[in-house]
């Protein structure tokens, strides 16, 4: 009869399937609606710290309120 000698290297385990990561789950607030409110992005995305500014648009049709006109229109004149 032949014996095998098994160290601790040569152990046997037993296959498992790893366990799935839950990732957290953050909803991105809806956007406000145009030509309303203001829907300039404050924060990361798919963070709990994300929203919109939500302030009073500056002007009917256009998506910011006047500070974040000025923001991202850099270079143009935009009525106070």
């Amino acid at each position: 009869m032949q014996t095998t000698d098994l160290g601790a290297h040569d152990e046997l385990v037993p296959e498992t399937a790893p366990e799935p990561i839950e990732t957290p789950r953050t909803t991105t607030p809806p956007s406000p609606p145009f030509g309303q409110y203001c829907c300039y992005p404050i924060g990361e995305p798919r963070t709990p710290e994300f929203r919109y500014c939500c302030a009073s648009v500056a002007q009917h049709g256009v998506p910011y309120c006047l500070e974040h006109m000025r923001l991202c229109h850099v270079g143009r004149d935009i009525a106070a």
